[in-house]
């Protein structure tokens, strides 16, 4: 009887010390898209009609298809493709494609559940407007990433865990990026960076090693999530010391009449620990889509839709995900398909 009971004993405590141990790890569900542009060129008409559509069918309209998914995450990001600014005026010069938007197009983002953008690209200067820029997202409440980590407008604190953003539009010095993912993680328990892949060609969907140097360098450093974009178009996701990368979400939505493009959305989840400090990655969620939703060979509504399972495409971006995956010399990530 005696040992009965001292087995029972044992039990609970085993099933009390599991509890603890599950208690102890806090997830934190992240929404990762590509390239958003909110306005376009004044000079080649794209800016135009981007606002007809905002004006007729209101905020909500742009990231309508999409705002299911982002509102039951606890964070989405994006790539913010260009400057909010209240007069587009004076761009900046011998650049062919400078990108305005509105400062209220940042509700746009608000509407739909956006947290988080990163703002390290090469259109977010095109009319000297990155303070600008940086200012209407703080009065919007909408976190930014770029080269500099603050602590302030950077960080979203979820279930108690801090998740710190940052971003670099490359070519960047690589120890500048070991110390700025350093910082983040000296400050936050979860560090994402954002890497918009500029010196690289547009149109680039085999993962290039200089991109993978660069992401590891930063998983080296302590990041624990590699978004990448610029490109415009889909490519390959690694699992590099069991962190994710993501090479090319693809353009989200963009408003030139012709540029519309495949893309991916992300879910995200990473576990924190509480008492070793670590952060782990279940397997991510990938859905697939493209930038309008008037469909393939019709003209830009921008208005992006996500595929479901025999839609025209649905199969075209997991090949194109796995094959980019595939190059030599790096580990192609696991991943469920997700369906709009």
């Amino acid at each position: 009887m005696k040992k009965l009971a001292l087995l029972a004993l044992a039990a609970i405590l085993s099933a009390s010390v599991a509890s603890s141990v599950m208690a102890e790890k806090r997830s934190v569900e992240i929404t990762a898209g590509g390239d958003v542009m909110l306005g376009g060129s004044k000079a080649k008409g794209s800016y135009a009609r981007f606002e007809q559509f905002v004006n007729t069918y209101g905020d909500g309209y742009v990231l309508k298809n999409l705002r299911g998914l982002f509102s039951t995450d606890d964070i989405t990001i994006v790539n913010l493709e260009g400057p909010l600014k209240g007069a587009p005026s004076p761009r900046k010069p011998n650049k062919s494609f400078n990108i305005y938007g509105k400062p209220a197009y940042a509700r746009i983002l608000t509407t739909s559940s956006v947290e988080a953008v990163n703002i390290a690209n090469n259109h977010i200067n095109d009319y000297n407007t990155k303070k600008d820029t940086q200012n209407i997202l703080n009065q919007y409440g909408i976190v930014h990433s770029d080269e500099s980590y603050n602590g302030v407008n950077n960080t979203i604190v979820v279930n108690g865990v801090s998740v710190g953003f940052i971003g670099f539009q490359t070519p960047y010095k690589y120890s500048d990026i070991r110390k700025a993912v350093r910082k983040v993680k000296r400050q936050c328990d979860i560090c994402v960076i954002s890497f918009h892949f500029c010196h690289v060609p547009v149109g680039t969907w085999k993962i290039q090693s200089s991109q993978m140097k660069y992401a590891h360098i930063a998983i080296n450093a302590g990041a624990d999530l590699v978004l990448g974009h610029h490109p415009h178009v889909v490519s390959g996701v690694e699992l590099y010391k069991e962190k994710l990368i993501f090479y090319g979400l693809g353009s989200l939505t963009c408003s030139g009449r012709n540029f519309t493009r495949y893309n991916i959305v992300a879910r995200i989840t990473l576990d924190y620990d509480d008492v070793t400090g670590e952060v782990t990655t279940r397997t991510p969620i990938i859905y697939p889509g493209y930038s309008s939703s008037a469909g393939l060979s019709k003209q830009n509504n921008c208005q992006p839709v996500l595929f479901s399972p025999g839609d025209e495409g649905y199969e075209w971006v997991f090949d194109r995900i796995d094959e980019a995956s595939s190059r030599k010399g790096m580990e192609p990530a696991e991943y469920e398909r997700g369906e709009g």
